[in-house]
């Protein structure tokens, strides 16, 4: 019983006593801070934010100018149609949408230049003749003016503009919910990694016990053999032990330094080449009840919340499309001051006023493309929520299947130390008989054989049980919140 106590605590004993110790958190969070995958999945949210802000574009000011001259010679229909134009003229106007209204509004300029040749009418009269002049040769004409248009219908309140704004909103938390789940199922493949090196340390470990034990066993046959109390046969037995004691050492330690060596590089950090893994791989932990784990899988799992966002995105793309579809009727006004003269400095008194006022009405007759494009996305919805109700039913069996094989495992895990007591307890036996000379080597090397295969199962059955576990934290969507 006393040395079952002494290996277990063996198995358990932290492995800061074998050199500097690094921990799963820690090695967790030096990953997060060196390796590429963590900081590239962080930019895809970033990118949706920037394809967001890019939509903002609708609501900046456009301006727009437009320079023209014409020069003609008309056919000339009447005596006051001229012989000669000579035009020139400068528009320019500046436009903005306002999202909170739907509303747009425009102010403009225009400077034109008119110069042309105009016959004069001549009268005869007793005292000669009359000249009338017809119109001026040359005017300039300066104008500003603004206008404001109102959707009173389709468009109200300018939903329709910033539609595709709107719905960046979820292609962002659809992209950040994404990004943290493909850390989390890279973070669960480190993980695992971890284990098998803790699993390897640890059979290291017992095989190192192994061949000491075979050591002794050959030491003490060779004390016996020149004792004449055993045959020659036990001691070419006991070194056989030896050697396969030492060659399964050696090609555990091979396996060790590679796995060290490749978590070094996935850490970027050498030092970890000369660690030992600080993890209690036979630490039991107690499961909240099924009902209850999935009660909060339900409602805070990613993947689920993904499949929530993406539903709330198609739920208001259909009502833009069903209001793309609704008559236009718009309300627009405007208003502006003009002046005009042959001299352009009194051209830019702007005395004379205009104003507009306008109600128009439009719409589409079966209106089938907006239409179509509501009943396309019903079906999208509907489509998604039956995506949401299999994800549910798989990660409940998921959740239910993962809960009873850690539970079951933790039973094994018991039988395992219960096969560790025996196995000890029929090895000292074996050691009292040959010892008195009642019983043979062979068995005794098979015993401490027994022990380390129960050792070997134990350590084996218990790096299985935590990876469950991790695997359970990942579903959960806990990893990343870890305490491991």
């Amino acid at each position: 019983m006393k040395q079952f106590i002494l290996i277990i605590f063996m198995l358990i004993l932290p492995a800061t006593l074998f050199g500097q110790a690094i921990s799963m958190e820690e090695f967790i969070d030096q990953v997060k801070l060196t390796h590429p995958l963590m900081k590239r999945e962080p930019l895809s949210p970033e990118i949706e934010k920037i394809n967001k802000n890019k939509q903002l574009t609708a609501q900046d000011w456009f301006a727009n100018s437009e320079i023209s001259y014409l020069a003609s010679k008309p056919i000339q229909t009447s005596p006051f149609s001229p012989s000669r134009i000579d035009r020139a003229s400068l528009n320019a106007d500046f436009r903005r949408s306002f999202w909170s209204t739907g509303g747009k509004l425009a102010l403009g300029w225009s400077s034109i230049r008119l110069d042309q040749d105009l016959q004069n009418i001549i009268i005869p009269s007793p005292d000669g003749q009359s000249t009338i002049p017809v119109g001026v040769s040359k005017l300039y004409e300066n104008s500003v003016s603004i206008s404001y248009s109102q959707p009173l219908w389709r468009n109200i309140g300018g939903k329709l503009d910033r539609l595709d704004y709107d719905l960046s909103d979820y292609e962002i938390e659809i992209a950040e919910l994404q990004s943290l789940e493909n850390q989390e199922k890279f973070l669960l493949g480190l993980t695992y990694k971890f284990l098998d090196w803790v699993l390897l340390e640890e059979e290291r470990r017992i095989a190192s016990e192994r061949l000491e034990l075979a050591r002794e066993q050959l030491a003490h046959s060779k004390d016996l053999r020149e004792a004449n109390l055993v045959d020659q046969v036990d001691v070419l037995r006991s070194e056989d032990a030896v050697r396969s004691a030492r060659q399964n050492l050696v090609l555990i330690e091979s396996q060790v330094d590679a796995a060290r060596a490749e978590l070094a590089v996935l850490a970027q950090n050498e030092e970890i080449n000369s660690m030992q893994p600080d993890y209690d791989i036979y630490r039991l932990v107690e499961l909240p009840e099924q009902e209850i784990a999935f009660y909060n899988l339900r409602a805070k799992s990613r993947l689920v919340r993904t499949l929530e966002e993406q539903v709330k995105q198609l739920e208001e793309l259909q009502l833009g499309f069903k209001e793309s579809g609704d008559p236009s009727l718009d309300f627009g006004i405007g208003v502006g001051l003009k002046g005009g003269d042959e001299e352009f400095a009194s051209s830019l008194e702007l005395l004379k006023p205009d104003f507009s006022v306008s109600l128009t009405f439009s719409q589409q007759l079966g209106a089938r493309a907006s239409k179509a494009d509501a009943d396309r996305t019903r079906i999208q919805i509907e489509q998604v929520e039956y995506q949401k109700m299999e994800l549910l039913l798989n990660l409940e069996s998921s959740l239910r299947n993962l809960s009873i094989q850690i539970n079951d495992l933790e039973e094994v895990l018991a039988l395992n130390q219960q096969e560790i007591e025996s196995a000890i307890q029929r090895t000292e036996e074996e050691v009292r008989l040959y010892n008195q000379g009642r019983g043979e080597l062979t068995f005794v090397i098979q015993s401490r054989d027994n022990i380390r295969n129960a050792q070997l199962l134990y350590a084996r059955n218990a790096a299985n049980y935590h990876k469950l576990l991790l695997q359970y934290r990942e579903l959960t969507d806990r990893l990343l919140e870890y305490d491991i």
